[in-house]
């Protein structure tokens, strides 16, 4: 059969009510799902698995100058849908190359873990940033320490405490995924190999 990938961004009432209609969702996680701000997290229902996953984009608005993505997913062997607030550019880019991409993973935990993987990679470009930031700061300080230095300081730290508190918990849950205590669906030991990928990005 074929394999769906519905991506929802800024849900209304009405997208929330396809998901109870079409897809059956449980009550329990379309509450959950109508939450933005959460922590990372795997829930088990019956017939699908509930992940909150972040990532992170550029946004020259904020004071930390990145801005975090959250992702709710609903995942079966049948379907992925993906819920978020606001553009998501890591799932514009994967369908850019869907082609190349969705075809080698034409099944649906390879499509998960396709949109996973999206996801945590984009951090490392943040992490990029701030290593080129910190140098120089490094570098600034030796030669001319003024006080805006320390204002920079204050700024970088505020970064990594933000990209902290997603990062961690978001590798203890793929952690508990692989270590079994939560299932997904078809899982085999070639996807649990992807799925350590991940893992070791965070």
């Amino acid at each position: 059969g074929v394999f769906l990938w519905l991506d929802i961004e800024n849900p209304t009432e009405a997208d929330f009510k396809l998901l109870s209609d079409v897809f059956k969702l449980h009550p329990l996680a379309l509450k959950d799902s109508r939450k933005f701000g959460q922590r990372p997290k795997i829930e088990d229902y019956d017939d699908f698995t509930f992940l909150v996953v972040f990532g992170a984009v550029d946004d020259p608005e904020s004071r930390a100058g990145m801005a975090p993505v959250e992702v709710h997913c609903f995942y079966s062997p049948h379907w992925l849908i993906t819920v978020h607030h606001g553009e998501c550019p890591v799932f514009e880019e994967l369908r850019n190359q869907s082609h190349r991409h969705l075809q080698r993973y034409e099944e649906g935990l390879g499509i998960l873990y396709l949109v996973v993987d999206e996801l945590v990679d984009s951090f490392l470009p943040q992490l990029s940033e701030l290593d080129d930031e910190i140098d120089q700061l490094e570098d600034t300080i030796l030669i001319d320490p003024q006080p805006a230095a320390l204002q920079q300081a204050i700024g970088i730290k505020r970064q990594l405490v933000q990209l902290r508190k997603i990062v961690h918990p978001q590798r203890d849950m793929f952690a508990a995924l692989l270590s079994g205590r939560y299932e997904l669906p078809g899982m085999t030991p070639e996807h649990e190999r992807y799925f350590r990928d991940v893992y070791d990005h965070l």
